[in-house]
């Protein structure tokens, strides 16, 4: 599909992007079902697949973390994808940062 090659540099490197913090520790579902949960390291993500890992990097301090998609988003025009309190702080940051998302390993 266009949309998912869209974005795509080379193999499993995504454009670099802008995140957010998803900061609604309100308990509630994702897409994929499961109960959410602010303390661990996943995200959402609109068109990447369930179970998908992704590394994330942020650009201005260089941390960067694997989280696991499970859940669909974000609905901001210009951003890709939220992740989860945990992972925002695993990244050193709160709010928008710029980021480096790459598809993990297995």
């Amino acid at each position: 599909m266009r949309a998912r090659t869209r974005g795509r540099r080379g193999a499993g490197e995504l454009r670099p992007h802008q995140v957010k913090a998803n900061l609604d520790s309100a308990p509630s579902k994702t897409a994929s079902g499961e109960r959410a949960n602010p303390t661990g390291l996943t995200a959402a993500h609109r068109t990447l697949a369930s179970d998908t890992h992704v590394r994330v990097t942020n650009r201005r301090n260089g941390r960067s973390v694997t989280v696991r998609i499970n859940d669909r988003g974000p609905c901001v025009r210009g951003r890709v994808l939220d992740v989860t309190p945990a992972g925002a702080r695993a990244l050193g940051f709160s709010g928008l940062a710029p980021v480096k998302v790459d598809l993990a390993q297995n």
